[in-house]
């Protein structure tokens, strides 16, 4: 598996309260849509998770939080509630923050995401951001 870094870099707008997903039936509570070259790296990210994994990648959307466990929380709240079944493909913790690759399934429609948490001993100055996508399994052989 490839693992991510976050390297920030975006100044942080305002969190908005109760976004709702174009991807999946999820809202994420002070949360941000992360867009621009901080939402690209993130999304190069994913990416490079998905094909290792032997899916395609479509519709992808990354947010950003200073409430890493409330975001972690709610997307698994959201899916279940949903009707997905939440699956860790990995995990990686670390003193510096944790990854997650995680893949949501419902009938035949797949998501796979990456969740990197980024605690602090003050809980004010945590972070996370919350990447996927639609994936689609690909025919033959990974390249």
């Amino acid at each position: 598996m490839t693992w991510a870094v976050f390297t920030g870099g975006a100044p942080e707008p305002q969190a908005q309260s109760g976004l709702r997903s174009a991807v999946l039936p999820v809202t994420l509570e002070a949360a941000r849509k992360v867009t621009g070259p901080a939402g690209e790296k993130l999304g190069y990210a994913l990416w490079h998770t998905v094909v290792e994994m032997g899916y395609r990648c479509d519709n992808m959307e990354a947010y950003s939080t200073t409430f890493p466990a409330l975001m972690r929380d709610q997307l698994k709240w959201d899916l279940k509630n949903n009707g997905y079944t939440y699956i860790v493909v990995e995990e990686m913790n670390q003193p510096s923050g944790n990854q997650t690759v995680w893949r949501a399934q419902k009938d035949e429609a797949t998501a796979i995401g990456l969740l990197m948490e980024f605690p602090h001993k003050n809980e004010q100055n945590a972070k996370g951001t919350l990447t996927f996508c639609e994936a689609t399994k690909l025919a033959g052989p990974r390249r």
